[in-house]
């Protein structure tokens, strides 16, 4: 009988321990098969995803691309470092004519005038004749001459007028040289001197040139509260005409930077400055920190290294190729 209940005893533990390894069993396949299937599916897409698009986006900053995309959509690469900036003031104004080659011309006596040679827009050269008057005192005709070459660019004289004397009637300009006047506001005005180069446009970007601040005037416009800053501009073509607005870019400062890349480098990603940079045939979008710009290089404060490869030209394409893979990811 003991022996019986014995038996008994070492049956049913046997069964326990039967069960306890068959439920640890079960919870784990449970565990472990999503994860199993999950990361079987991931490798699955990534290989799919890399055959149909010729490169392989490691994590969402990154973009790889083939030598021949590469060539093909003209990506230029280059190594940041140093570089000098011209630091550059935008300003407005207008053509003028140069009041240094300009005289306002009148009658020496009084009369009639019974002739007028020249009309508005005319050349004339040194000692042409514009007028003809009659004296009133000696009723003798007498001629109004030019006194340097230039263009009549005011006439204020017509047959059988009566002259006083003491009015202008014709002005005359050497055009050959003209005044460009620019308003300089009165924060800006401490950034100018003397000597500053300044690139002229017209405001279409038909004509440019290239001169220097030669007068700064000392006083200002009250309504404006702007004061003229004045260069000089070769016309020999006559082509900048005096009254047409223009634009003007003053190089107000030069300073040298240990490290710059290009202003076409740039991108924004995620509401941050970011510049492409280049291993090999990958691409990585990396944050940095800008300092100053003249519209042609931008200081680096942080965030890149001197001699670090970069997309200076066409980074946009990434740009694309990269927002398109994580609009997919998303997806």
């Amino acid at each position: 009988m003991v022996c019986v209940l014995m038996n008994n005893k070492s049956w049913l533990a046997n069964l326990i321990l039967l069960v306890l390894i068959a439920t640890a069993a079960t919870f784990a396949f449970i565990y472990f098969k999503p994860n199993f299937f999950a990361g079987a599916g991931k490798s699955e897409i990534e290989d799919e995803e890399t055959h149909e698009h010729g490169h392989h986006h490691h994590h969402e900053e990154n973009v790889e691309l083939s030598t021949e995309a590469i060539a093909r959509n003209s990506i230029k690469i280059e190594k940041a470092g140093p570089a000098v900036l011209n630091i550059k003031l935008s300003v407005m104004g207008k053509i003028i004519p140069n009041e240094e080659d300009t005289i306002y011309i009148s009658p020496r006596f009084p009369g009639v005038v019974k002739a007028v040679y020249k009309k508005l827009g005319d050349s004339v050269a040194k000692g042409e004749a514009l007028a003809l008057i009659e004296s009133n005192e000696s009723l003798q005709n007498y001629e109004v001459k030019s006194e340097i070459n230039g263009m009549v660019i005011k006439k204020n004289v017509g047959i059988g007028m009566y002259i006083s004397g003491q009015e202008n009637i014709f002005v005359v300009s050497d055009l050959k040289i003209v005044w460009a006047d620019f308003n300089v506001y009165r924060h800006d005005l401490p950034k100018i001197k003397l000597g500053d180069p300044v690139k002229i446009k017209s405001l279409d970007g038909t004509f440019t040139g290239l001169s220097t601040i030669s007068y700064i005037s000392p006083l200002g416009h009250e309504s404006t509260q702007s004061v003229i800053a004045r260069a000089f501009l070769d016309n020999p073509k006559e082509l900048w005409k005096p009254g047409l607005f223009i634009s003007g870019e003053i190089t107000v400062d030069t300073v040298s930077v240990p490290i710059a890349i290009r202003d076409s480098a740039l991108q924004k990603l995620n509401n941050e400055d970011v510049v492409f940079v280049a291993e090999e045939n990958m691409f990585e979008a990396v944050p940095i920190k800008l300092g100053r710009r003249d519209g042609e290089w931008v200081e680096i404060i942080s965030g890149l290294d001197s001699g670090a490869r970069y997309v200076s030209e066409n980074s946009f394409i990434i740009k694309a190729d990269l927002e398109k893979s994580s609009a997919e990811h998303e997806h």
